[in-house]
């Protein structure tokens, strides 16, 4: 009964519709599908409708296809060609849902029933916004928990993952640590050669740089007498021409002196002859005198003799040869003076009487 009741509710709520122009009767529906096949656009059946809580059946959502008594999606075609003044007629009041009206679903029952018509579709009787919002809700819903599932599953997933890392991890961490222990052994012994060959190798260093010490130190102190030597050399062949030079700057002032002395006596003796050739009378003992001066100065002229400067005095002293180069393990000095410095460097322990020595400073 309750049923029942809902239906002739929607059948009174389908004829409201109907009055207001808010749907199209299904006789006139039919036929118009049955001579253009194509439906009238929403817009028309839009204009009827004052209240905008109901929208028109072409708006809302389209029908699922049922199957009729006879076998099909509509009824027989011999059927449709009904009359143009075929149209639902029932009454409805506005303020309550059509379902709610028992009246109208009543009158609509009663024309629908052993005719040609179709029952109107659910989403076409009352809330079809409702039922489109409960569709949506159910597909969010639906979404939201496959959503949800997928947040535990990748959750689930983590920690799994995490733990299959740290399995990981650990086996990799013990296979290095059995490798580093099987490769202790091989090392201890390579360690044990490296230690022995870098203790070899200290020792040598430091023998070899010992060695090299010093030959690098007798090495020194032979180019230091080779040095010293060399300027000993220098010193001793600077002196000599030096004196040499002193010698014969001496000898020729000295010569002059006895050439103009004897040049004097001369000259006077021979005034004298002179005078007693003019009839001067001379004394014999000044005459006597004058002769014996001049003999006097001549044998002191040819006593004095004077060595010329030559041209190997004016000229430094050749340098000596190059020293050898070779390890000296006596380290003797053989052959790195010359005769003639060798000569000039030796002298008696005491100076002969009347020779002046002096000391020439070395600087080093």
């Amino acid at each position: 009964m309750i049923a029942r009741s809902t239906r002739l509710k929607r059948i009174a709520n389908l004829e409201d519709l109907a009055e207001d122009g808010q749907i199209e009767p299904l006789g006139s529906k039919r036929k118009r599908f049955a001579e253009h096949g194509v439906p009238e656009s929403s817009d028309k059946k839009r204009e009827g409708g004052d209240d905008g809580s109901y929208l028109p059946i072409q708006e809302m959502v389209p029908p699922a296809p049922r199957c009729g008594p006879w076998g099909g999606s509509g009824p027989p075609v011999r059927k449709l060609l009904l009359a143009s003044s075929e149209y639902l007629s029932f009454c409805h009041n506005n303020d309550l849902p059509f379902v709610n009206d028992l009246a109208a679903c009543a009158g609509l029952v009663h024309q629908i029933k052993g005719g040609t018509r179709l029952m109107p579709e659910v989403s076409e009787l009352s809330f079809p916004d409702r039922f489109a919002e409960s569709a949506r809700a159910d597909v969010m819903a639906k979404t939201a928990i496959k959503t949800t599932d997928a947040e535990v599953e990748k959750a689930k997933e983590e920690p799994l993952g995490k733990v299959k890392e740290l399995a990981a991890e650990r086996s990799r961490f013990s296979r290095e640590r059995k490798q580093a222990i099987e490769n202790a052994d091989g090392l201890e012994d390579e360690l044990e050669t490296a230690q022995t060959t870098i203790s070899r190798l200290e020792r040598e260093k430091v023998e070899g740089a010992e060695k090299t010490k010093r030959e690098m130190d007798h090495f020194r102190q032979s180019r230091h007498r080779a040095l010293v030597s060399e300027r000993g050399r220098l010193f001793v062949s600077a002196a000599r021409r030096f004196d040499k030079f002193r010698k014969y700057k001496a000898d020729r002032d000295k010569l002059e002196d006895k050439r103009l002395l004897h040049s004097q006596a001369s000259g006077t003796l021979q005034s004298m002859d002179r005078l007693e050739k003019w009839g001067i009378p001379v004394p014999k003992k000044l005459k006597d005198i004058l002769s014996a001066n001049e003999v006097k100065f001549k044998k002191e002229v040819e006593e004095i003799v004077v060595k010329e400067i030559t041209e190997g005095d004016l000229a430094l002293t050749p340098p000596r040869p190059e020293p050898s180069r070779t390890f000296n393990q006596i380290g003797s000095n053989l052959g790195t003076v010359g005769s003639v410095v060798s000569a000039s460097l030796r002298s008696p322990l005491e100076p002969a009487p009347g020779v002046q020595t002096e000391r020439i400073p070395v600087d080093f």
